[in-house]
């Protein structure tokens, strides 16, 4: 086995939280992708219109654009909604980073965005662990069995996700 793992991620843009009721969130659309560069790019589209551009860079295992066929990964959608956030990913695009290589992993806003909120598939596979660090503290939000079932993670201080 090679001493590499996936981790699937989606990230969601947080604008406005109520503690009344979850709010929606605007996800990325990933437009274009270079795995062999290890770079992707899309945009966040308000419900005002206001587009954000977002780029990511890294390594990159595989990646999807939300194009027919591709397998959506964030179904059940369960895990991805809770008290904060009403609706999961919509469509089936996602970056598939590699852990464990040593590099840093960035996304790039085009403008400021305030309370970024990043959603996991999968962090690590038994018996590899794999951490994030963040550059900022960071709440778990929810969890629950998703596509591949029960994994298994902790928050290691303010600022590291480790999973199993």
């Amino acid at each position: 086995m090679k001493n590499q793992v996936s981790l699937l991620l989606r990230l969601l843009l947080l604008f406005v939280i109520s503690a009344a009721h979850a709010a929606t969130y605007d996800w990325i659309d990933w437009q274009t992708k270079n795995v062999a560069a290890g770079t992707m790019a899309g945009t966040i589209t308000r419900p005002d219109g206001e587009t954000i551009e977002v780029d990511y860079s890294g390594e990159i295992a595989f990646a999807q654009t939300g194009v027919a066929g591709e397998t959506n990964y964030w179904l059940p959608d369960a895990p991805y909604k809770s008290t904060l956030v009403s609706n999961a990913p919509p469509t089936a695009d996602l970056v598939a980073a590699v852990g464990n290589q040593g590099k840093t992993q960035t996304i790039r806003f085009s403008r400021p965005v305030k309370d970024p909120v990043m959603a996991f598939v999968s962090l690590g596979a038994p018996p590899i662990p794999v951490s994030c660090n963040f550059s900022v503290p960071f709440e778990v939000i929810s969890f629950g069995r998703g596509f591949w079932g029960d994994g298994r993670f902790e928050r290691v201080g303010f600022k590291k996700l480790l999973g199993y």
